[in-house]
Formats: structure tokens, C-alpha cells, sequence
């Protein structure tokens, strides 16, 4: 049997007030019990029923890039495969770090999505966003330094 697998990370900086997902501020305390009530849950689900392992899997959120990265990576290694398979994971501009990439890399992920929504300044501070158009463009960059081939950006129009 073949599917995919999404992971939700619901921790933001700050709720932006367009989003309708899932989302909360917290701090590191409220992140380590998440993860491990995921874990817990995850492990119980893989001993009830064998599914294989998934051919995709997709960390959203809220922000992942604000999770620690070891915590991303104590979640989603107990559902990877020996062979490479598509892992992505989100991202915002101004969470991400030359580290955590490399961690993520180091973790599997094959694909980035960096939620730029927008490059105009302007739009971004009345869309309640954190980063600026300088900063998406770096995010940009320097995931394509850390080596991340495959990478995404999330885009709002109309707004």
C-alpha cells in the first residue's frame, strides 16, 4: 500500500491573521512534550498496523523551521526507509538558519517550502508577517547553498 505522510508542527513566532491553520506560539517545553505525545502516538500506530513506509512525507505547520531540529528529526526517523524518498519540510524567511538546514539535509529532506507570501515590504507588514522581502530572498539563497536542489516558496496574490 502507498501514501504520504503529513506531520503537523502547529508552533508559530506569532499567529498571522489571514492564517486558518492549525497554529500557537510556544515555547521549547510545550515543543519536547508535543513531540513526544507524537512519538508516543506514531510508535503505537506502527506496531497496531505494519503500512510500510510512506513514499512521501510533508512537515507543515504552523513553522517547522522554529522547532529544533533535532526534534524534527527524533519524529520523522522512524518513518524513513533506507532508499531516499521525497521528504519536504517548511520553512519561514526568518527562521531559517545555515544549521538547521544542514540538519534537515542531514535528516533526509529533499525538498523545501519557504512561505514567502509576498515581496513587497509593504504587503508583507499588513499581512502580519515577521521577514521582509531582503530576508525571503536570502532564505532563497542560502537553502540553495546548504544544498537543497528542490525548494518551493509559497506566494499570495490578490492581496
Amino acid at each position: 500500500m502507498s501514501f504520504g505522510l503529513y506531520i503537523h508542527f502547529p508552533f508559530c513566532k506569532k499567529k498571522c491573521p489571514y492564517c486558518n491553520f492549525s497554529s500557537i506560539t510556544a515555547d521549547e517545553g510545550l515543543i519536547k512534550r508535543y513531540i513526544e505525545a507524537l512519538i508516543i502516538e506514531s510508535d503505537h500506530r506502527l506496531t497496531q498496523q505494519y503500512l510500510g513506509y510512506p513514499q512521501t512525507i510533508y512537515i507543515g505547520g504552523g513553522t517547522p523551521s522554529i522547532v529544533p531540529a533535532h526534534y524534527i528529526k527524533k519524529t520523522v526517523k522512524r518513518f524513513l526507509p533506507d532508499n531516499p524518498i521525497e521528504f519536504t519540510v517548511e520553512a519561514n524567511p526568518e527562521s531559517i538558519t545555515t544549521s538547521w538546514l544542514d540538519d534537515m539535509l542531514e535528516s533526509g529532506a529533499s525538498r523545501i517550502s519557504i512561505g514567502f507570501q509576498s515581496l513587497d515590504d509593504r504587503i508583507l507588514h499588513n499581512l502580519g508577517r515577521v521577514h521582509t522581502a531582503k530576508q525571503a530572498i536570502s532564505s532563497f539563497d542560502l537553502a540553495r547553498s546548504a544544498g537543497f536542489s528542490n525548494i518551493s516558496i509559497d506566494l499570495m496574490f490578490g492581496v
